[in-house]
């Protein structure tokens, strides 16, 4: 198989660095295209591909033989996730408690490693003039899923176009042989400033069907779901039920299962909306797909049974409702003889409300119709010996269900049909064994009530996650940029939890290291604290109140929101927090969190502030251990030095906020002597030097060495230290530690020696990729924009050819510290809001003519320049100022076309408007400066 990775990465196949100036972005710009059939090495499919075809043109391939080992996740904040995938299957069904998202509970209820045959779809088709109908796996898997001896009618899709622009994915399925164009659009709710409905643990597959074909086609759509619920215990008492609404036919399924460790306890429901509905409420897993029931009978030599061989000539599902495994009541065969023919006839009707078991009787009742009533003795005889468990487990595996949607289609009609499906397993454990539970548990009685909040508010959800899913990728910037923002954002799916009594955190990686960790979070809670405020700041106020005596800022959760680790002692986490303290509350405008947060901003200044041993202004005492904690550094630091400055500008404007201005006047005083301190000491002439102890000092030369400016510069405070020098060092770092194969060292070693072989240690000389989208915007944001696109592209490229975009590694997979990619965004259009004071300052460093997103929790649009006007659109929801400042000279304001009065006033090198009354931006109103 082939897989050909198609409008992934537009700009990795231009020259580095250029910015595409196309204004027509497409809707879903990151394009896998995978195939049977191969093709020719450029990636360009040699032969058309319809099931009817998709014609639009994907300029820019990279080749592979690799399938993707990661995909976009399906579920909410906090809710646990499947994982879609470019072959159509769905991977990881994170969402039982158990498994890494789960912290690797030891649950004896908890189901076996899921794989993707947990839920299958299929579509079959006839034409009016066709003998037999076709049926189509809508995925792609490997020859085991596949039994070309016995189900020569049931194939794969012949390929499929795979688009993702979170927290969006479409599948297009390609078939040449079939008369209808099939794609599907999977999506959870999601969208900014509502985290409550983007915490809902369900998904929708929304099936779009088009004939092609000049005369009329029955076409049914068939999801297929397997029932986990507690299938590592020996008894697991199912119940599929069949529930019909107004609109939907649902697909519950229950446990009565018990356990002294309830975390896989739950339910799943799965519906179907659209055309007319049949199902299989329940039956045995080795009846459906992927393969063959071995029903032994003395009938016959062999019988291989499935339930796809009816649907070459039925369009639909033969609507059994059996609720409960047939093989719990089964009877011995004395117990038959002694039963009256009517009492025979009876048990049959009983036992063909399964499905399996439904087609065994029915097949033998049409092969000797006369004699039925007689052999139906022996049949039930048959049925007890198939179904009797064997050495104390059951012969087959009971409690599959299936549903489907079936539509007659005039020639060139196009319909929709829709899936849902949703879960709902309220027992999430700590380490200790206490229930945690889950936030969803307080809207939400079971997953039958998710499934109907999902269906009844369907076309808003669609409409709002689909607005924001277009308006994120909306740019001329380039993919690698578009997509590193959208990608990683799918981490607050991969890896939060949101408890029962309101406690939100975000695994360090997924399932590993932690909680909630301070330096991770760092970089990593941009697009947190734009999207969802109040999940951030909670985090922050729940952490913070585990702040030791000394004023040390604690590290993460360990296994539990109730329990921190004893990691109080990297000594970078005080700044972090401080300037993460400020930054949260410029796009908030929480005085109330920052007055809560302000003693404990005093005590870690204080801590931090007491390294300073020789009254230079900067930490050289206990400044060994940080992020880096496995890459030991002695005396002061240049990394740390730099997050102390930024940390003192951050908490000089938090203190004038609360009114406190002796403290202001005191760390602005240490402020002037820290930063004359850095540039004297740590500036080696052409980079600042990792530490300097002394007479001693170590030159490798680090990408985070001013770690500080890069955090305080980009939520809009001015920068203390050598402008030149800082040019200087981020030149040296371009220089020396980036590679345009791969991507960006932690650190390299210009001088040589001894650091050369310091640069072995897979930390100092490891590549993070929260650390190249930090320092890519960093650049950006600092008047180096194509050296910050040359290290976005190498790191997209490093990953796509890995096959996991989606998936970035740091300690553990999913890290989050690669969500710092939501900082090229901020850092590529100048967007940098000051909500206290109803002031955004506007000041793009994209060159040249571009248009790009932003984002709020109120609202979000896109900024467009076009010559020296710029626009600022709003899509939806609302955008309110009071000032602006921009780069251009003298601007006039007009919003929706009209005038705006304002004061305009030089700040700095830009001019800031002040307008004279509020000016609120709408969804769809544009405010035009020119």
């Amino acid at each position: 198989m082939t897989i050909s990775r198609r409008k992934f990465l537009s700009s990795a196949a231009v020259t580095s660095g250029a910015v595409l100036a196309s204004s027509n972005a497409l809707a879903a710009p990151f394009h896998v295209a995978v195939h049977r059939d191969g093709g020719d090495n450029s990636g360009t499919k040699t032969t058309s591909t319809a099931s009817g075809p998709h014609t639009e043109q994907m300029p820019f391939a990279i080749p592979a033989t690799m399938a993707m080992g990661s995909g976009a996740p399906l579920g909410g904040i906090g809710t646990g996730f499947l994982e879609i995938r470019p072959d159509g299957c769905f991977y990881e069904w994170q969402i039982f408690n158990s498994g890494p998202w789960g912290q690797n509970a030891p649950s004896t209820t908890a189901p076996p490693p899921p794989g993707p045959q947990y839920l299958r779809f299929l579509l079959r088709v006839k034409k009016a003039s066709d003998p037999v109908a076709q049926i189509r796996r809508l995925h792609l898997r490997s020859a085991d899923d596949s039994d070309l001896y016995s189900l020569p009618f049931t194939q794969d899709i012949e390929s499929i176009d795979y688009y993702s622009y979170f927290p969006v994915t479409e599948i297009h399925y390609n078939d040449p042989s079939l008369p209808v164009r099939v794609s599907a659009k999977f999506f959870s709710p999601f969208f900014p400033g509502n985290a409550r409905e983007s915490a809902t643990p369900g998904f929708h597959a929304v099936f779009s069907l088009e004939n092609l074909s000049d005369e009329p086609v029955d076409v049914s759509l068939i999801g297929v779901l397997d029932n986990p619920l507690a299938s590592a215990l020996p008894i697991r008492k199912l119940t599929n039920q069949i529930v019909q609404d107004n609109d939907a036919t649902n697909l519950f399924l229950q446990t009565g299962a018990q356990a002294d460790f309830p975390s896989g306890i739950g339910d799943l429901c799965f519906s179907v909306t659209g055309g007319k509905h049949s199902y299989i409420s329940g039956t045995f897993r080795e009846f459906m797909l992927p393969g063959l029931c071995n029903w032994k009978t003395e009938r016959i030599h062999h019988m291989l049974l499935d339930f796809l061989k009816p649907l070459i000539t039925d369009n639909q599902l033969p609507n059994t409702s059996a609720s409960t495994d047939p093989s719990l009541h089964l009877l011995s065969d004395a117990q038959i003889d002694e039963l009256s023919d009517a009492q025979v006839l009876q048990k049959a009707r009983e036992l063909s409300s399964d499905a399996l078991l439904a087609r065994v009787f029915k097949e033998a009742k049409e092969s000797n119709p006369d004699n039925f009533p007689k052999q139906c003795r022996e049949l039930l005889k048959e049925v007890s010996a198939n179904l009797a468990p064997r050495h104390g487990k059951p012969s087959l595996t009971w409690g599959t269900g299936a549903l489907a949607s079936s539509v007659h289609l005039a020639p060139r009609q196009k319909t929709e049909t829709r899936f849902t499906l949703s879960w709902f397993f309220p027992h999430h454990l700590a380490n200790s064994g206490e229930e945690m539970g889950h936030m969803y548990a307080n809207w939400f009685k079971d997953s039958l009530d998710v499934n109907r909040f999902l269906c009844a508010n369907y076309s808003k959800h669609r409409a709002e996650t689909q607005s924001f899913a277009q308006t994120l990728v909306n740019t001329s910037l380039g993919d690698a940029l578009a997509f590193s923002w959208s990608s990683q954002l799918s981490t607050l799916v991969f890896n939060t939890w949101w408890i029962k009594d309101g406690g939100y955190a975000i695994w360090e990686g997924l399932g590993c290291c932690g909680l909630s960790t301070t330096d991770v979070d760092y970089e990593g809670s941009f697009p947190i604290i734009a999207l969802f405020p109040e999940l951030k700041t909670s985090q922050m106020k729940r952490i913070i109140a585990y702040q030791n005596k000394l004023g040390q800022v604690p590290h993460n959760f360990s296994g539990e929101l109730d329990r921190v680790d004893r990691g109080f002692d990297r000594v970078d986490m005080n700044p972090q927090f401080v300037m993460m303290t400020y930054r949260d509350y410029l796009w908030t405008g929480d005085e109330g969190y920052l007055n809560s947060m302000w003693p404990h901003i005093v005590r870690a200044m204080d801590y931090t502030g007491s390294l300073d041993t020789n009254n230079d202004g900067l930490p050289d005492r206990n400044t060994g251990l940080q992020t880096y904690d496995q890459w030991s550094m002695r005396g002061t630091p240049s990394y740390v030095a730099s997050l102390w400055i930024g940390a003192l500008r951050a908490a000089i404007r938090i203190a004038e906020s609360v009114h406190q201005p002796d403290y202001a006047k005191r760390w602005t005083a240490v402020l002037a002597k820290a930063s004359a301190t850095f540039d004297r000491m740590l500036f080696n002439g052409s980079y600042y030097s990792l530490w300097a102890d002394g007479s001693m000092r170590d030159e490798l030369c680090m990408a985070d060495q001013t770690s500080g400016e890069w955090f305080s510069h980009l939520i809009g405070l001015p920068s203390t230290i050598s402008r030149d020098n800082l040019d200087r060092a981020l030149a040296a770092i371009v220089k020396n530690n980036f590679n345009s194969e791969f991507g960006l060292h932690n650190a390299t070693a210009p001088k040589g020696g001894l650091g050369l072989l310091a640069v072995t240690n897979f930390q100092a000389g490891g590549v993070w990729s929260g650390i190249e989208f930090a320092f890519a915007s960093y650049l950006m944001d600092h008047g180096r924009y194509q050296d910050g696109i040359r290290i976005v592209e190498a790191t997209h490229r490093r990953y796509l050819r890995a096959g996991r975009p989606w998936n970035q590694v740091e300690c553990g997979g999913h890290y989050s510290r690669a969500m710092s990619s939501w900082a090229t965004m901020l850092a590529a259009t100048g967007f940098k809001p000051d909500v206290p004071n109803a002031s955004l300052s506007l000041i793009p460093t994209a060159p040249g003519d571009f248009h790009a997103p932003w984002v709020t929790a109120s609202g979000f649009g896109t900024i467009t320049r076009a010559g020296r006007v710029l626009t600022i659109h709003c899509a939806s929801g609302k955008l309110q100022l009071v000032s602006l400042t921009t780069d251009i000279p003298q601007p006039s304001a007009h919003l929706k076309g009209q005038p705006l009065t304002a004061q305009s006033a030089k700040a700095d090198t830009h001019t800031r408007l002040t307008f004279a009354s509020p000016v609120t931006l709408a969804s769809n109103d544009s405010l035009t400066l020119r």
